[in-house]
């Protein structure tokens, strides 16, 4: 699967959106009466699909069920009044927990797979996709509009059912190979649908430089930080700065769109945070405003390589082999993963690529992303 890349005012904060899944940004259901075939077909799919792609199985079951044996420890701390059991080792763990999952918690669970497929919620507003049971009967609930997000119908007859809509597709349920390229054609356009916003960070204090890093004019005419803004807006549909609260009023940098850090004191993960808090569905195309020589051809080459299905895409360093978080695409999922990581005490935007789910790839040139922090090391480039 392949994603292609996006083609080429200063505002007041939007209101906060929230997340609309159930269990993972990208999620298929698939719904049917009983022996319809919904976990042989999703099984079939899981085991087409399972060499490529990293995904999850949720299944709502409105019967009695048990994860343990009988006798097992971990079934006695269970009988005996543990509110969660978990049991793990090297290879798998697994967890019984009493009463409803939090619906909060459940969407924290799957972040880093791909995509998800849950069995069951029929009367969920997920997109999913019908099995049909001999009688059909589930369309009549579909013709009634009991059901809403249908994208797909299978069933164990080769003909197309008379009695269901031109505009939804059909495939008998062996057809897995077909249906396969489907769903992930669907996952696509889903992603595909999401914006990508560009965000140079301008809020430090450049202590160490002693003057503002993103007023400096490299290249003689332009500050860094608007060189920088208009290099992602050359690829985003919107771009900002990411600042302080009043910090570039009475400058050059003043009539550009700005998002003002609501996370304040953590460094560079404040700025990406406040974007990702005020458009949670979209992507980020994040810069630092004191990489000189970045160009055109290093955002491409990013762009190029981009998988929307991991939390992000950067490059790896060139010295050490570690992330470069401030030229990278964060990809909406990734946003809960972060505030997870927060919570535990993580601040550096590298360390919670290194704790989570990061496409990685090698820079076009060593230097593209050389840094220039010091006033010394600001000479030196200028000098060359």
């Amino acid at each position: 699967m392949t994603f292609e890349k996006p083609t080429a005012e200063t505002g007041h904060h939007n209101p906060l959106k929230k997340t609309k899944y159930l269990f993972h940004p990208t999620e298929i259901g698939f719904a049917g009466y009983k022996n319809s075939g919904k976990t042989t077909l999703i099984c079939r799919l899981l085991t087409y699909m399972q060499s490529q792609y990293r995904i999850a199985y949720i299944k709502r079951d409105a019967h009695e069920f048990s994860m343990d044996h009988s006798g097992k420890d971990t079934q006695l701390a269970y009988e005996a009044g543990a509110t969660s059991v978990m049991i793990s080792n090297s290879r798998h763990a697994a967890m019984h927990m009493q009463g409803e999952i939090d619906p909060i918690l459940q969407r924290l669970q799957f972040s880093e797979a791909d995509f998800a497929l849950i069995e069951g919620h029929k009367d969920s507003q997920i997109n999913k996709f019908l099995l049909l049971d001999d009688n059909h009967q589930i369309l009549d609930a579909l013709k009634e509009g009991q059901l809403s997000g249908v994208i797909g119908v299978a069933g164990a007859q080769p003909c197309r059912p008379q009695e269901l809509p031109a505009s939804i597709p059909y495939w008998h349920r062996d057809d897995i190979s077909h249906i396969a390229a489907f769903l992930l054609e669907h996952i696509k356009d889903q992603w595909l649908q999401r914006p990508l916003f560009g965000l140079v960070l301008t809020g430090g204090r450049s202590t160490r430089m002693r003057e503002d890093k993103a007023l400096i004019r490299y290249d003689g005419c332009r500050p860094e930080a608007l060189r920088a803004f208009e290099l992602l807006d050359q690829f985003c549909e919107k771009t900002y700065l990411s600042s302080r609260e009043g910090q570039w009023r009475s400058t050059e940098l003043a009539g550009l769109r700005t998002i003002t850090d609501r996370f304040l004191d953590m460094g560079p993960l404040s700025g990406i945070l406040s974007a990702m808090q005020q458009e949670p569905e979209a992507s980020w195309l994040v810069l630092a405003c004191d990489l000189p020589l970045l160009n055109s051809s290093v955002i491409n080459r990013l762009l190029d390589a981009r998988n929307p299905l991991a939390n992000a895409t950067a490059f790896r360093a060139s010295d050490h082999g570690l992330p470069e978080p401030l030229c990278a695409i964060y990809e909406p999922k990734f946003y809960a993963r972060l505030l997870q990581l927060l919570a535990l005490g993580y601040q550096c935007p590298r360390k919670a690529m290194l704790q989570s789910r990061v496409n990685l790839i090698d820079l076009p040139t060593p230097q593209a992303l050389k840094n220039v922090n010091y006033p010394e090391e600001r000479q030196q480039l200028i000098g060359q």
